[in-house]
């Protein structure tokens, strides 16, 4: 039976149940991060969005969130909803493994699989194992997992509605976001009104077209910063006008400051 919660500054392995879902909830909101997450949907009514795709959640289909992909989950009922959430750094993974991840889809449904059993097996390891034992054998059984899924490319699902409208917009922006200053800017290059753009993102990802933009900007100077480019240099690489533009936003993206993300890369290879 699946119950666990574990999680460290790099992983995250929890299985979550909540039986009145709201659908304003925090949680449920439009969201990113620099890791990838694996999200198996047990069972629950639900839609689940990834930049300009949707789907239609049934159970045991199993969402692959890319680094920096836009994402939230659509509570359309009360009825319970379970899942178990998975977030790595395919830093961690052999780079063999993390070079196969690349040509992955979004959805998979596990329901035939015996990759469902997989994951089953996470709840069994946190019966048996020591808790100080626990993370690095549920790691161990996320590279099964990968391998397997990376196997199977024949469970693929494809979104049931594709925004393309958007999509030409998302691919604009993912290309060219230190570019862009304002809104403008993108009105000019995919023809497109202002009013017309926002409504679009504020339809999918309940959020503005800048505050998109500011997060790609913002996740670009992350990995800059990571590889150990200075603070100084990065902010204007990744398209900020000034340096305290830059912190604002980076704060307000990641709630540390751009030195942080050297400092923890510097701890992680001491």
């Amino acid at each position: 039976m699946l119950d666990f919660n574990l999680r460290d500054e790099k992983s995250t392995f929890k299985h979550q149940m909540d039986k009145l879902p709201d659908a304003y909830q925090e949680n449920y909101k439009e969201h990113y991060h620099t890791s990838y997450e694996l999200f198996l949907f047990i069972q629950g009514d639900a839609d689940f969005i990834v930049q300009q795709g949707r789907y239609k959640l049934k159970p045991y289909d199993l969402v692959m969130v890319k680094p920096g992909e836009h994402h939230n989950i659509i509570i359309n009922s009360e009825a319970a909803y379970e899942r178990v959430v998975i977030r790595f750094d395919d830093s961690d993974l052999p780079p063999s493994l993390s070079k196969e991840m690349q040509k992955l889809g979004t959805r998979f449904n596990l329901k035939e699989s015996k990759l469902a059993e997989e994951f089953q097996r996470m709840g069994y390891y946190t019966d048996v194992i020591p808790n100080e034992l626990l993370l690095d054998a549920l790691r161990s059984q996320l590279v099964i997992i990968l391998s397997c899924l990376c196997s199977s490319i024949n469970l693929q699902k494809k979104a049931d509605s594709t925004n393309k409208e958007l999509e030409h917009i998302l691919e604009y922006i993912d290309e060219n976001a230190s570019k862009i200053m304002s809104v403008q800017d993108i009105c000019v290059k995919v023809n497109k009104s202002q009013s017309s753009i926002q409504k679009l993102f504020y339809n999918q990802f309940r959020t503005s077209v800048m505050a998109y933009v500011r997060t790609k900007k913002c996740m670009n100077a992350y990995r800059l910063l990571s590889n150990g480019i200075p603070a100084k240099d990065v902010y204007e690489r990744c398209g900020f006008e000034t340096y305290s533009t830059f912190y604002r936003s980076y704060m307000k993206t990641y709630g540390l400051s751009p030195s942080s993300a050297q400092k923890k890369e510097t701890a992680t290879l001491d």
